[in-house]
């Protein structure tokens, strides 16, 4: 999976609005997208891309989801944390 920064917002001094946009690299994970998306992944699914988006940002500590919108997701985040 890769990833790119769609969008980003300074809501302060260093916390951010995100809109990522995930990049699957094989047609599982393009599934799994999906899944998610339609509330019908199961744990492991939920969790893998879970982890992707929230460690996937360097130097920013991603805090709450706010909104996913088919492969982009769009989070809070702190700078530097």
């Amino acid at each position: 999976m890769k990833h790119k920064i769609k969008d980003k917002k300074a809501l302060g001094f260093n916390k951010w609005v995100i809109a990522i946009e995930l990049i699957p690299e094989s047609a599982d994970e393009k599934q799994e997208i999906k899944l998610i998306e339609n509330m019908q992944a199961n744990h492991e699914q939920r969790e893998r891309i879970n982890n992707y988006v929230l460690f996937c940002l360097e130097n920013y500590s991603v805090y709450n989801l706010i909104q996913q919108k088919g492969n982009v997701f769009v989070v809070e985040a702190l700078y530097g944390v």
